[in-house]
């Protein structure tokens, strides 16, 4: 084929053509090589000057007005921070105390203390009741101490003496009997009968229970318009309905079934018995119904 032919350019053969290229290979690799030469011998230098201490730079007076504005800045910052912080808290307190004070009752001074209520007086019959009560109480309690000798049993007396003093029982008839202060001076008119009937009949801790509940029955049926059952009287003193019955019927045949009580004997033993009591007796004396 024809060689292509370019405008500007001038013909020439073959030999020519690889001479030209041969003197333009020659000056590249030559150009390379200098550049290589030039490159190796900088690095030493910047080898010592990375391995060369920095010293350090004066600052300028630029350079502290920079620095101390953003230390100023946060030093602002924080102050307002601290003061959020102080407000927040001082109206969280001012929130409580008001919600405090909404829901705390009013305060007011305590209302004095009411007067001393006066006991309020006894009646004269109830005074004179407990006070004839006690007396028989004291009265039994004396005859059982003074009672020593020989002594025959009787269907009055016991095997033991019973753990509830006199005093107790002549309470607990006072009690559940429901009677009149009258039944106990009658009551004790009636032991003092059958003692000066029977000498040998002594109110002992072994007979004193059984003696004082029969007499206290049979003054209630003598006196009161109102009584109760021989059922109800052994209940309240512990023994059994027949045994009562029996000890009633005894007690009647030892005093003959005298049970009249004159008004004279009536004052004469409640006197007694206000005076075992310690009391004074009355200068008006309640008159007793007699059967």
């Amino acid at each position: 084929t024809a060689p292509r032919v370019v405008e500007g350019e001038a013909q020439c053969g073959p030999q020519q053509r690889w001479r030209q290229e041969g003197e333009c290979s020659k000056s590249n690799i030559g150009r390379a090589g200098r550049r290589g030469k030039q490159r190796r011998q900088a690095q030493p230098q910047l080898r010592q000057v990375a391995d060369a201490p920095q010293q350090p730079q004066p600052p300028s007076a630029t350079d502290g007005l920079k620095a101390e504005e953003p230390l100023e800045a946060e030093q602002q910052q924080g102050e307002a921070q601290e003061t959020s912080v102080v407000e927040d808290v001082a109206t969280e307190a001012e929130e409580e105390q008001a919600v405090a004070t909404r829901e705390a009752p009013p305060t007011s001074a305590p209302p004095p203390p009411p007067p001393p209520q006066e006991a309020p007086p006894q009646d004269f019959e109830s005074v004179l009741s407990d006070k004839v009560v006690l007396g028989l109480a004291l009265t039994l309690e004396r005859m059982t101490a003074l009672a020593t000798g020989p002594q025959c049993f009787t269907s009055f007396h016991c095997r033991e003496a019973p753990k509830v003093g006199i005093r107790q029982y002549v309470a607990r008839m006072h009690t559940y009997f429901g009677c009149s202060m009258e039944c106990f001076v009658v009551g004790l008119i009636f032991i003092d009968r059958l003692i000066q009937r029977h000498p040998n009949l002594k109110v002992t801790v072994l007979s004193v229970h059984r003696v004082t509940l029969c007499a206290m029955m049979l003054a209630a049926k003598v006196q009161d318009d109102v009584f109760y059952s021989n059922k109800f009287y052994a209940k309240v003193g512990g023994l059994h309905l027949q045994e009562l019955n029996k000890l009633e019927q005894h007690m009647c045949k030892l005093l003959d079934f005298r049970l009249h009580v004159t008004f004279d004997d009536f004052e004469r033993y409640r006197d007694m018995l206000l005076q075992a009591a310690g009391a004074s007796p009355p200068t008006a004396s309640p008159l007793i119904e007699t059967c």
